[in-house]
């Protein structure tokens, strides 16, 4: 699969339905106008005079129809303002700790942080539905920053690990497609056209309250345009609630059929979400979930979440048997798929190997964007056992987890580390101190391959420290790179994942827009970023080299900007703009960067730790690019 041409294609899709809701907008407004006609009819004694068109009366009731659609989505809109985990909470679920010693839970977040670190996503938030026996998951968020999985109790219960493994490389598949954001947006707009529906229902509800005597009276007629009117106003909320399920449910059934052949590509094994189907088909229990909100978020399932009466026509699911027969299962009650062997991965940064080299510069890194196969799960497996285990636990907990940041971001330069052990001595909670001397000789001998990912299991357990101590912990990260004056490749590195991946949980990040569509609306920004890459530790003519190796297939670029124009904080303000763009502008800028890194033919760690840095802030998830034998 394509990522760009994906993420494209969702925004595109995005676009599709809200022209449909639109459309369904304009159809509600049109029918209410009508039983508002009829319903002045009806209380008019001269029904033959009241016109059939009325432009005041339009007026009106396109503004109270506006009134109530938009407010009933705008509230729905705030609620799951939070992203997945507004949607995680509403369906009753509990926060995993990182920490967890649960071996179900444990087994669950393992599963989670090897699939994470193989796709290049920053590891979500692992939510349980405890009161939830069916087997069932879902992936909810605005982006792939925000992102949260959850699981039902039966599905830790219930599924091994292959079939766990399985239903989360459905889930992160969600998670790179772009059908998140699309599923939140789905479930605000829709809420607003329910409520119609219910405005309509709550009138009819209220005839309750009117005696016999006072429907016999005089008013009589009021009572009976006012049954009308509650009675239209239902039937035409739920129309369009049937509309715009009916488009909901076409556009969720093909993305389930792609998640599931992805999660086959992640994992080789088409028995793992095979047989997590096939469960779901034996078990009573099926996929079905009891909360009461289940309906609302129906479209974010692995399996169909909702009563049988709601399948067919508007199943947000296929059938379980079809998605069975398409991932290529026997019928049910067969052996499961033995997993198939992955393929070798290529080998780059190594000496005589510049063919590979050059590769890792275009389409193999474009290749790698967003992508998910069994080499990068068993090469994320191989790095994450190369951590020892003691470093692996102390990242789960938030104290532990500051003390190996710390220590990732030590100097090799006996002065420099001397000043920042000083400055941490002096800053930080003594426990934490201890820690960070405690584990020294163990992060000095990390594989250079693995700082990255440790760092990135650091994050999980960053995310769960008290409010009160992030800006703490944010001094003296910022004190600890700048000791040396100098900021290196894998310290902005850092630098770039803790904004992105923990600051989120503790400052206001609002959503990223798409703003540049058009190639002229990037193209200073392009140059900017593309010049500063080149001239990192380079003398002017190897710049000028990768420079015009980074702009040879791109449009309209200028001239490779001078050095007191170039440096990290050029670097970050071409970022923080490039991340507005379009997924279509994002491939090309990506494979550029990629090319200027590696125009030399040689892809150094700290230069692989920037082409992800980069990779992130573009919202283009890349994987730990392949240096060594690893």
């Amino acid at each position: 699969m394509d990522f760009f041409a994906q993420q494209e294609d969702a925004r595109r899709r995005t676009g599709l339905l809200l022209f449909f809701y639109g459309a369904a907008v304009v159809l509600i407004m049109a029918a209410i106008y009508a039983v508002v006609i009829a319903v002045f009819g009806v209380l008019d004694d001269h029904a033959e005079a009241m016109p059939l068109w009325d432009p005041l009366l339009l007026f009106w009731v396109i503004v109270g129809t506006l009134a109530i659609i938009g407010g009933g989505t705008a509230y729905k809109v705030a609620q799951l303002k939070r992203g997945g985990r507004a949607v995680a909470e509403m369906l009753g679920g509990r926060p995993v700790s990182p920490d967890t010693t649960d071996p179900n839970e444990r087994k669950l977040m393992n599963v989670v942080e090897e699939m994470a670190l193989a796709s290049g996503t920053a590891i979500p938030a692992v939510y349980v539905l405890d009161h939830e026996p069916a087997i069932n998951a879902f992936a909810a968020g605005f982006s792939v920053n925000d992102a949260v999985v959850a699981v039902t109790r039966g599905t830790m219960e219930q599924l091994s690990r292959d079939e766990l493994q399985g239903v989360m490389a459905h889930e992160f598949s969600h998670i790179l497609n772009g059908d998140m954001r699309l599923n939140i947006k789905l479930t605000g707009i829709l809420h607003g056209i329910l409520v119609i529906a219910l405005l309509g229902y709550t009138l009819m509800r209220s005839l309750q309250f009117s005696g016999g005597s006072r429907r016999s009276s005089k008013g009589g007629g009021g009572i009976i345009a006012i049954f009308f009117l509650g009675v239209s106003l239902w039937i035409i909320g739920y129309i369009g609630v049937f509309f715009a399920n009916l488009i909901k449910s076409a556009v969720s059934r093909q993305r389930e059929f792609l998640a599931d052949a992805s999660a086959v590509q992640f994992t080789r094994n088409p028995g793992g979400i095979g047989g997590a189907l096939q469960k779901i088909a034996d078990l009573t229990s099926g996929s079905r979930l009891q909360n009461a909100h289940a309906a609302e978020a129906g479209h974010f399932f692995f399996a169909n979440g909702l009563r049988s009466g709601m399948t067919g026509l508007l199943a947000t699911h296929p059938p379980v048997k079809e998605r069975i027969r398409r991932i290529g299962q026997q019928p049910l009650g067969t052996a499961q798929a033995k997993p198939v062997e992955p393929p070798p991965l290529p080998q780059t940064g190594q000496a005589g190997d510049a063919e590979e080299d050059r590769l890792i510069g275009g389409a193999v890194l474009l290749g790698m964007a967003g992508q998910v196969d069994a080499a990068q799960l068993t090469r994320s497996q191989r790095i994450l056992d190369t951590i020892p285990p003691v470093l692996r636990d102390a990242a789960h907990q938030h104290l532990t987890a500051r003390a190996l940041v710390f220590g990732l971001l030590l100097s090799k330069d006996d002065t420099v580390r001397e000043k920042q052990l000083d400055g941490l001595s002096a800053n930080t909670q003594p426990d934490i101190y201890a820690d960070l001397l405690k584990w020294l000789p163990d992060l000095d001998h990390l594989d250079p391959a693995a700082r990255l990912p440790l760092a990135a299991l650091a994050v999980t357990g960053l995310r769960t420290m008290p409010k009160d101590d992030y800006q703490r912990f944010h001094a003296n990260f910022e004190q600890t790179i700048q000791a040396d004056g100098q900021v290196s490749l894998f310290e902005y590195a850092m630098m770039r994942m803790i904004h992105r991946h923990v600051a989120v949980a503790y400052e206001r990040h609002p959503e990223i827009p798409v703003r540049h569509t058009r190639w002229e609306q990037v193209a200073d920004d392009v140059t900017a970023l593309l010049s500063s890459i080149a001239r990192w530790d380079r003398d002017e003519d190897d710049a000028t080299r990768a420079y015009q190796a980074a702009v040879s297939d791109l449009p309209a670029m200028g001239q490779l900007l001078a050095e007191a124009d170039c440096g990290l904080n050029t670097i970050d303000r071409a970022l923080d703009a490039l991340a507005q763009a379009s997924p279509a502008l994002k491939r090309p800028i990506l494979d550029a960067c990629a090319r200027c890194v590696a125009a030399d033919q040689v892809l150094h760690p700290e230069e692989a730790e920037l082409l992800r840095a980069i990779a992130d802030a573009l919202d283009c998830p890349v994987p730990p690019v392949p240096l060594n034998d690893t």
